[in-house]
């Protein structure tokens, strides 16, 4: 927790016992959580932990550039810690989502069509192999 705190005091952030939490929720659970994700297992260990207090040290660690959002459709925003480039893939079946390493560099164009590009964002969709096997699609 000494290296989270001192992470978060580097970044200008006052290391709050719930923030160091959140941190270190992010941190182990690579599965792109969502706030109701996140309140569920931290309010276990802290019962008084609001979903206001999430959002809000959510937005935090997205404009101090610890973490970024991830629109996956439907209103529905998940988190990620890992901020180098890739691309996301969403299995229809469980909901999961996982990194996927690509070559972005075909994406690195600056403009198309006279119009500027802020953001690129890859992502697929489809059946986990998880999910195939449980359905018998594929084998171990």
């Amino acid at each position: 927790m000494k290296k989270l705190y001192e992470f978060l005091e580097e970044r200008g952030i006052s290391p709050t016992i719930q923030r160091l939490k959140i941190l270190k929720y992010i941190e182990e659970n690579l599965k792109h959580p969502t706030v109701d994700m996140i309140y569920q297992e931290i309010s276990k260990e802290i019962p008084t932990l609001s979903k206001t207090t999430i959002y809000n040290t959510m937005n935090l660690f997205v404009e101090k550039g610890i973490v970024s959002e991830l629109c996956v459709g439907e209103g529905e925003v998940r988190y990620e810690i890992n901020l180098a480039p890739h691309a996301h893939f969403r299995c229809t079946e469980c909901g999961n989502i996982f990194d996927v390493e690509l070559d972005l560099k075909i994406f690195k164009i600056k403009k198309v069509d006279g119009n500027q590009i802020m953001h690129t964002s890859v992502y697929f969709t489809g059946k986990c192999s998880e999910c195939l096997k449980k359905k018998g699609m594929i084998n171990e």
